[in-house]
């Protein structure tokens, strides 16, 4: 009994040096640490004053067999606490979808893990659909503790709701205390991408060259490009069109500056333009097409990109996987670099011509292809010819149809290697210096040149990776690395179709086959029941 009287007062003292130390770790703020001293010293003094009495009492069995059963519920609980807690800082589950729509893309995970600070998430729902959209905020904010769900009613906190201009039911507020953002749609490319704005200082311009039949961000004709400025809108990319004619010089604001399928030459005054930009740090992206000449194909060939004069045919199964003809490729081969790493996603081009590694440059350059089509192809160089097959003037496959590149403009940078491309199925030249293709200098510029511009239009860009290339393009021009990933599909709905035959077939086996069926099975034990007495 003498040990366990000494374990009381033990207790007692250790609730006073807890008190000692909250104090010295708060400065003396807070009332924890002075409701410690206080239990701590009624414990003491209790267990000092009244040691006889408790010494008898102790000695009791039924106080032992009290006491052991009360050490085990303590302990059980203290278990069931801490199952709990791991469970909610460490919570398992698994995503049984085919489609994997209930896990979180790759995209909204990088963006989570980049969030430094406090969000709060204000939820205007109807009561029937706050399930759902609290169950993927959950989701959220385990990933990122900083995020802190409040389900509000307008009708509890009108002032709450006023404050933040919401005016009707089906609305998330997403307040980080200096920028606040509202948000009128559910799912989760849409919550990631408030995220995105709400959290992140500033937004990126990107400008689309026009006035020579380029594609127009306005247009929502099949090919437009209004899908895909609504997607950079999405991602906290501010858009707008660029007339060089007129303004002469590329605008001191811009982030990137597109020129999308061209399909009259630049005059001299523009691409001096264009030159003054690139070599002063800027981001270019061009998307060029066959059978056009914008006069930008030869000025690239100085930073080492070649850009043919021809267009790719695919005659193999996997480039006539989409039913299209030979002159729309379908490409699953990827090149070593940041925007493809881990890019695994089909994309497809409508007309598309070669772009590679000029062989004869040597210039300060980091460049790596970014698709290619199947070995089977080849770029084709007669192009007004009637019968197309492959002779010793075109390119054989894989053709690459795509590059990115860093170019040292002011030559500050001469750890960048010569041009240097990867075919699949080939030794990687240059392999330490590729993977690290994401990483960022103050003075230096970059390039990113497609061989087609329709395979981001309105028709394309929602189609297999279409559009995650083209935005992890811009990702990586922009120096955006967390935007760099594979992004939420929207929900499919799933349905069945029958046939009218069908339909009745299953309406004659739910509605007649099975009641019959469980009625005679009923009858059958009941009379096998009344034979054995």
């Amino acid at each position: 009994m003498q040990r366990q009287l000494v374990i009381l007062l033990v207790a007692g003292v250790l609730l006073l040096l807890v008190a000692a130390v909250l104090s010295l770790v708060r400065a003396g703020e807070g009332w924890t640490s002075g409701l410690l001293v206080v239990v701590g010293l009624i414990w003491t003094v209790a267990v000092l004053v009244s040691w006889r009495n408790i010494t008898q009492y102790m000695r009791r069995r039924s106080t032992r067999y009290g006491a052991n059963a009360f050490l085990l519920s303590f302990l059980v609980l203290v278990i069931l606490f801490l199952v709990g807690y791991m469970a909610d800082r460490r919570a398992w589950r698994w995503d049984l979808s085919s489609t994997g729509e209930f896990t979180l893309s790759e995209k909204t995970l990088n963006v989570l893990e980049g969030i430094p600070k406090e969000i709060d998430i204000y939820v205007y729902y109807e009561r029937a659909e706050r399930d759902a959209i609290r169950d993927l905020l959950v989701e959220y904010s385990r990933r990122n503790r900083n995020l802190h769900i409040r389900m509000e009613d307008m009708n509890e906190n009108p002032e709450l709701a006023e404050r933040f201009g919401v005016s009707q039911m089906g609305t998330l507020v997403f307040d980080a205390g200096d920028k606040r953002v509202l948000l009128r749609t559910f799912g989760e490319e849409d919550i990631t991408n408030a995220l995105i704005k709400v959290s992140r200082p500033g937004q990126k311009k990107l400008y689309f060259l026009g006035g020579h039949g380029e594609k127009s961000i306005t247009e929502k004709g099949i090919f437009g490009y209004s899908t895909m400025a609504l997607a950079l809108q999405r991602e906290n990319y501010a858009v707008a069109t660029l007339a060089l004619l007129e303004a002469r010089e590329v605008p001191a604001d811009c982030d990137v500056l597109l020129v999308a399928g061209a399909k009259s030459g630049l005059v001299d005054q523009e691409v001096q333009a264009i030159q003054r930009y690139l070599q002063r740090g800027g981001r270019l992206f061009l998307l060029f097409d066959p059978m056009f000449r914008s006069n930008l194909e030869g000025w690239v060939g100085r930073w080492g990109v070649q850009v043919g004069d021809d267009r790719v045919v695919d005659p193999s199964p996997t480039g006539q996987m989409l039913g299209r003809g030979p002159l729309t490729p379908l490409v699953n081969r990827y090149g070593v670099h940041a925007i493809t790493k881990q890019f695994e996603a089909p994309t497809y081009y409508q007309s598309v011509r070669s772009v590679r590694r000029l062989q004869l440059y040597s210039g300060g350059v980091e460049m790596a292809s970014l698709a290619f089509t199947s070995p089977q192809s080849w770029a084709e160089t007669d192009l007004q010819g009637t019968q197309v097959s492959f002779d010793v003037n075109d390119l054989n496959g894989p053709v690459s149809i795509a590059m990115a590149c860093r170019l040292d403009v002011e030559g500050l940078h001469p750890e960048l290697e010569s041009a240097v491309a990867h075919i699949p199925g080939q030794e990687v030249r240059s392999g330490e210096a590729l993977s690290g293709a994401g990483s960022s200098h103050s003075s230096e510029a970059r390039m990113v040149v497609f061989g087609d511009s329709d395979f981001a239009n309105n028709q394309s860009f929602n189609e297999m990776g279409n559009g995650n290339l083209f935005l992890n393009s811009v990702a990586w021009l922009t120096e955006d690395e967390d935007l760099i990933a594979v992004r939420a599909q929207p929900g499919r709905v799933r349905s069945v179709t029958m046939t009218v035959a069908q339909l009745r077939m299953f309406n004659w086996v739910a509605i007649g086959a099975l009641p019959i069926t469980v009625g005679l099975a009923g009858l059958v034990a009941t009379l096998r029941r009344r034979r054995r007495g």
